[in-house]
């Protein structure tokens, strides 16, 4: 089941009006790897439209070329989804957001060198401020990374893996949707 347009999980009261919908079919990406996290995505095809609200609007593919091209390096995309608070604690029980800087990939391979599962590439985005205190953490996975431009949302990332959460020096790692746009639309289920 998925839950569209809520903001806090306990509290009825908080203005949303929460929509469920049932998985009718999903598919994973044919060459995914679970230790590496190479081609971490997926799609899911819910049984019945979302209505459109304040709360629910569609994100955009990112498939004119200046977006596919773009590094996005210094910009600060949004980050949203119901993840721990900190390493190994509770989740949220509220929608959380916040921006958070791309940053370069020579940066981000120097940071995860010393982790031999972690494949650095063009296919992967990376986010984080170099203190750290801000990230995502666990339970955000598969949440998205969004870029404003103009009155349009495009999804550029999705949350794929890290070190803990918001450790220093530790970007996250996002998987770059602009490499997976072919993918995506021959595969809409």
């Amino acid at each position: 089941m998925v839950r569209i347009a809520d903001l806090n999980l306990k509290d009825d009261k908080d203005g949303a009006t929460p929509v469920e919908r049932l998985v009718e079919k999903s598919k994973v990406h044919p060459n995914y790897d679970p230790t590496t996290f190479v081609n971490d995505i997926g799609i899911i095809r819910l049984n019945e439209d979302v209505p459109f609200s304040d709360l629910v609007r569609p994100i955009c593919l990112p498939l004119d070329a200046e977006l596919q091209k773009r590094n996005f390096e210094r910009n600060y995309p949004y980050l949203a989804g119901w993840g721990s608070l900190e390493f190994n604690g509770p989740s949220s029980d509220r929608l959380m957001q916040l921006q958070i800087p791309v940053v370069s990939q020579e940066r981000c391979k120097d940071a995860l060198s010393r982790f031999k599962t972690a494949r650095i590439d063009d296919n992967v985005l990376c986010a984080g401020y170099a203190r750290g205190g801000k990230d995502a953490c666990q339970g955000d996975s598969g949440g998205p990374l969004i870029f404003p431009r103009g009155d349009r949302a495009y999804l550029i990332g999705i949350v794929s893996y890290g070190y803990r959460c918001a450790e220093p020096g530790y970007p996250g790692v996002y998987t770059r949707v602009t490499k997976f746009t072919d993918w995506i639309q021959e595969n809409l289920i």
